[in-house]
């Protein structure tokens, strides 16, 4: 995975639990926490530093995921502003995510994985996201949806109907807003 992952989710839980939660985290998880975010690391230790944080919060995993997902936001249009600015609808540039951001991010970063995203767009207030990865982090995609939808000031209602976690295929998000 990306060490700008790993970065953004050390800000994170430092800034929103101090440092020396983060370096009980590390201890926990027995890594070492030194990451650049130009560099890849093993998948295996983001979910080792997930399951450490749970573990000493007592919070699931999958809720600590869709935190971090809303953070990670904002702090990639930070990083990239061009991939929002001129968007002017929040379910428009969900549908653009897989051919407009994640074109350019695999341009950039050959050896990145993302994940592959389609979509069924149902109505000018309805998409449908179906979303397939082998690392399975819907709840993360959950909070970066829910991040860009206030960065656009949008009120929606998401439901999750397929889920990998609960044995299907890929995950599918149903996202309405009101027109």
């Amino acid at each position: 995975m990306k060490g700008v992952v790993f970065t953004f989710m050390a800000d994170h839980f430092t800034e929103q639990f101090g440092v020396p939660f983060w370096n009980e985290v590390l201890d926990t998880a027995g890594e070492d926490g030194v990451y650049t975010s130009g560099a890849y690391y093993p998948d295996e230790e983001v979910f080792t530093l997930l399951h450490a944080v749970s573990s000493i919060k007592k919070v699931c995993p999958a809720a600590l995921l869709k935190d971090l997902g809303d953070y990670l936001f904002p702090q990639f249009i930070k990083l990239y502003p061009h991939f929002i600015q001129g968007q002017n609808d929040f379910l428009d540039f969900l549908e653009g995510v897989e051919t407009v951001i994640h074109s350019e991010v695999r341009k950039l970063h050959p050896a990145v994985q993302l994940p592959r995203i389609t979509y069924d767009r149902i109505a000018k207030n309805e998409l449908h996201m179906h979303y397939h990865s082998e690392r399975r982090l819907c709840s993360l995609a959950e909070g970066l949806i829910d991040s860009a939808a206030r960065a656009f000031s949008n009120s929606y209602q998401l439901s999750h109907k397929e889920c990998m976690h609960k044995g299907d295929d890929q995950c599918t998000f149903r996202i309405t807003t009101s027109e």
